[in-house]
């Protein structure tokens, strides 16, 4: 679960990659740990991203293909399983 003072410093970042990762992540409740672990960086940077820092480039379409994936999906446990079977990644 997010933290109150976290989930308030995302719903205020202006619209960006990251903060939309943030955004849904949050919603379906995702945790950072997850997302690290598909897109291959650390939780420092999955928080930096979604509290408005920039998505570095080389991270940018797999950071995409997440918040595609969370959009779709209605629970965390869909959407781990659909991030698991883009990433190839065990369940």
């Amino acid at each position: 679960m997010y933290h109150p003072k976290f989930i308030a410093q995302i719903k205020d970042q202006p619209l960006s990659l990251g903060s939309r990762l943030g955004k849904w992540a949050v919603v379906l409740d995702v945790p950072v740990v997850r997302i690290a672990h598909a897109v291959g960086s650390t939780r420092q940077s999955v928080y930096n991203w979604m509290k408005g820092g920039e998505v570095f480039v080389a991270y940018r379409p797999a950071v995409e293909r997440i918040v595609e994936i969370l959009q779709a999906s209605k629970t965390s446990e869909e959407a781990w399983s659909k991030i698991c079977k883009a990433f190839n990644l065990h369940h």
